[in-house]
């Protein structure tokens, strides 16, 4: 795959470096303090995990239009809906994956027009 990000020198001399599988389907980033990550894509190109060391394995989940419907983490999860122009509608935290209450709901109301008319 051209064109994809190999490495970010920071002006104190930092460097993150991004490597790729010959499939392109799994990336790892080793940061400054060399610390590396796994990044795991479908064949889709669509991010499905991200293993980092500490903080364990967060997952993602994706409709047939693409949309991101889940993130799986060790301290909770977040599930998303989405109307028809593929704009999300509801969201739901549970756990500690989104601030600190249990669980979290977003719902959002649109008008014929698709004009965001409430969230609550």
């Amino acid at each position: 795959m051209l064109n994809n990000l190999r490495q970010v020198i920071e002006p104190n001399g930092a460097e993150t470096r991004y490597d790729w599988n010959p499939t392109w389907t799994e990336q790892t980033v080793t940061d400054a303090e060399q610390v590396v990550s796994a990044w795991t894509y479908d064949l889709a190109g669509r991010l499905t995990a991200i293993q980092h060391p500490g903080l364990g394995v967060t997952g993602f989940g994706y409709d047939a239009n693409d949309n991101r419907t889940s993130v799986e983490r060790p301290i909770g999860s977040a599930t998303f809906g989405y109307d028809y122009r593929d704009r999300v509608m509801d969201e739901t935290w549970e756990g500690n994956a989104h601030a600190d209450a249990a669980i979290h709901s977003i719902d959002r109301e649109r008008d014929a027009n698709g004009n965001l008319t409430r969230v609550r």
